[in-house]
């Protein structure tokens, strides 16, 4: 009798519809991206588009274990050994945020890994700090709660001297928006103006200028624009005797040739563009 319940049960099964399963993520149209080596806690390469690329995780600092001038500091090769045994050889879900790329042409990703934030777990567990930077906040104030329960716990590196007087990071004000358009440019003094049309001042940090033909970036600092009043972003030549306004880099950003600027909102869209 057991035998015949057995042997219809698994009969049964063959006709049963076969399931996928999935990991809940907030990312859309999932893909798996191997991790091919990991160079330190923060820094991961990945396969990306048939190519291998260096990922930076958003949000959060490892202490350093091959920084050309900071060599190993504390607590930098057991948060590397944290990230390698959770993610080499792995595949793990990118999500990006507002700026895609840093200076240094790593893509910026959250990292996720069996269903959970891998950026997050390594401030939760005291292996990184937060060190948020705009546009790319989506997850700040997670990290910034993760990072107060180690440090109250004293998780890893939150066990050392060494980083008992760091200044914890605190949330930072939602960014400002407002109608800031490009009036005006000049490819040769090389400078961007900026004008405030609204009715009250509007701060800076976070708007992103873009040289569009060669992809270039500045996300501007900390600088209160007051109502009908405009600045100018200096660079190359222009930049190295500069007083007032906000300075760029003393290199050469825009081409002569004719280059496109444009600027970006702290939510990463576009909101004026200059030929």
């Amino acid at each position: 009798m057991k035998q015949r319940i057995i042997i219809l049960l698994l009969g049964l099964l063959l006709f049963l519809p076969i399931v996928s399963c999935s990991i809940k993520t907030p990312v859309e149209n999932v893909t798996l991206y191997k991790v091919t080596e990991v160079i330190d806690g923060d820094t991961v390469k990945v396969m990306f588009d048939g190519k291998e690329e260096k990922i930076r995780l958003i949000g959060v600092d490892t202490p350093e274990t091959k920084h050309p001038t900071k060599g190993v500091q504390p607590y930098g090769p057991e948060a590397s050994a944290f990230t390698k045994e959770h993610l080499e050889g792995k595949d793990i879900m990118l999500e990006f945020d507002v700026q895609e790329r840093d200076r240094y042409g790593r893509l910026l990703a959250y990292v996720w890994f069996e269903d959970e934030l891998f950026n997050a777990n390594l401030v939760r567990e005291g292996y990184a700090q937060v060190s948020t930077f705009p546009p790319n906040v989506k997850y700040e104030d997670t990290f910034i709660e993760a990072q107060k329960e180690a440090r109250e716990a004293g998780k890893g590196l939150w066990g050392l001297d060494e980083y008992q007087d760091v200044e914890i990071e605190e949330p930072k004000p939602e960014p400002q928006l407002g109608n800031i358009i490009i009036s005006d440019k000049d490819l040769d003094v090389e400078y961007i103006e900026l004008i405030n049309s609204d009715d009250e001042k509007i701060n800076l940090e976070g708007w992103i200028i873009v040289s569009v033909k060669g992809d270039q970036r500045f996300t501007l600092p900390l600088y209160e624009l007051e109502e009908r009043e405009t600045v100018k972003i200096y660079s190359g030549n222009a930049a190295k005797n500069q007083t007032d306004g906000i300075i760029w880099t003393t290199k050469y950003i825009w081409n002569n040739d004719g280059d496109p600027a444009r600027l970006l909102n702290p939510n990463g869209e576009v909101v004026s563009e200059i030929e």
